[in-house]
């Protein structure tokens, strides 16, 4: 079972903290104009800095946008509304990604999970094609991927919608996966300085995501949130360099983009400039790397934080 599109006559549960449909259960969702409007401004002020990088804005909806009733969207709840103020405030030549229109598309599909906050990979290759026709770039089609699927995920929602925890527990979610078509060799590093990394896998296999927590299994996905990760390519040799400042949207997004660049610094804005983590600067270090794209991936629901924490890299 997954989320069903939109239903106006589902039982909706509103525990305060999420909405509880059935078997799955979603977050509010509210569009502060300040803070989207102030999001636009730094995502216009890295390009502004960075003039001659194409620097992208990708505004990432959540599922109350698709799979609750329309009155969840009304007014300062739309996500399309909110996306359109971030966008409409880009300047400098930022270039904003429209995942809704992608994603209300194929709104029918798998695109969340029901148990946890995150898209699933299926949401997270539409975004993917919206950010490939933003960027010029020729998205491969979803029958060219290995797919397959890790059965007994239940995440985050379980713990948010408290009472009602056995519905997802008995219900359990599965990862649908899509690897890359081209081989991609990925080290983690804890700081900027990108010395004694770790190697991980682009996409966990299988079998290692099998072995996986109930809970972790969306971390097979770029093996989760670290401060940077290095990607490169094996095979795509064709100078372009990416860096992606994401939370934890942006992990099911990543192994796309490796079929069309040479190199990818994931960044985790989190991870740096606050409590005694390392210093990062985002201009310092894209010029470092020669990066020739910065692509912003961030969740609606998460943005106000993210956005803080992007603000301190510049």
């Amino acid at each position: 079972m997954t989320h069903s599109s939109r239903d106006e006559s589902a039982k909706v549960i509103d525990t305060g903290a999420v909405l509880v449909i059935g078997n799955a259960a979603m977050e509010h969702y509210y569009g502060v104009d300040k803070v989207l409007k102030s999001y636009a401004n730094t995502v216009s002020t890295i390009k502004a800095q960075l003039p001659t990088v194409n620097v992208y804005a990708m505004f990432c909806p959540s599922a109350v946008e698709f799979c609750a009733p329309s009155k969840y969207q009304a007014g300062t709840r739309s996500q399309q509304r909110a996306m359109n103020v971030i966008y409409e405030n880009l300047q400098n030549g930022a270039i904003g990604v429209d995942v809704w229109s992608e994603l209300n598309a194929h709104a029918d599909e798998y695109l969340y999970f029901r148990t946890d906050h995150h898209w699933t990979q299926r949401g997270a290759y539409y975004g993917y094609v919206a950010f490939c026709k933003a960027a010029g770039l020729v998205p491969h089609e979803m029958d060219e991927y290995e797919t397959g699927k890790v059965q007994n995920f239940v995440g985050t929602m379980s713990m948010y919608a408290k009472d009602y925890a056995d519905r997802f527990y008995n219900n359990p979610d599965y990862v649908e996966y899509f690897r890359p078509l081209n081989p991609s060799a990925m080290t983690v590093y804890t700081s900027p300085k990108m010395t004694n990394g770790s190697a991980r896998s682009v996409m966990a296999s299988q079998e290692a995501a099998d072995q996986m927590a109930r809970y972790a299994k969306y971390s097979m996905f770029i093996s989760g949130d670290n401060p940077i990760s290095h990607i490169v390519s094996e095979t795509v040799k064709n100078g372009r360099i990416a860096i992606v400042t994401k939370e934890s949207y942006g992990n099911a997004v990543v192994p796309f983009l490796t079929d069309h660049f040479e190199e990818i610094y994931v960044i985790d804005p989190r991870q740096f400039n606050a409590n005694g983590k390392p210093s990062l600067n985002l201009i310092s270090f894209a010029t470092q790397v020669g990066a020739t794209d910065v692509i912003c991936i961030n969740a609606a629901v998460l943005l106000p934080g993210i956005n803080s924490y992007l603000k301190k890299m510049l």
